[in-house]
């Protein structure tokens, strides 16, 4: 079993990935805006189940698929298959494009 520690440095880690993902600015705004379709509300995560709100938090705080699954309480296939609608909903194909995505629209919040 992985101790506390291993835990939270394999978090970090992560963490440290998704990050370094993000930081290029060329993929901000205007890529997101080629991906997205405004429903009728405005933005897209409105349209987000309460569920797949707390998959897409996990998701943006750098927790693995297996981390999910535990924190919610449900199988990883089910964690998967949220992460595979949330790319759908909001137009992306990589769980980073999705990161950037929702970082961007709720700083236009």
């Amino acid at each position: 079993m992985i101790g506390e520690a291993a835990a939270r440095a394999e978090v970090e880690a992560h963490l440290d990935t998704a990050m370094a993902l993000l930081e290029p600015a060329a993929d901000s705004a205007a890529s997101v805006e080629g991906h997205l379709d405004d429903d009728a509300e405005g933005s897209p995560l409105l349209a987000l189940s309460a569920r797949e709100n707390e998959v897409l938090d996990l998701l943006v705080d750098g927790s693995s698929t297996k981390e999910i699954a535990w924190s919610l309480g449900i199988a990883r296939t089910t964690v998967s298959t949220y992460r595979a609608r949330l790319m759908e909903k909001l137009g992306v194909d990589n769980v980073p494009a999705l990161i950037r995505t929702v970082l961007t629209l709720r700083d236009a919040r």
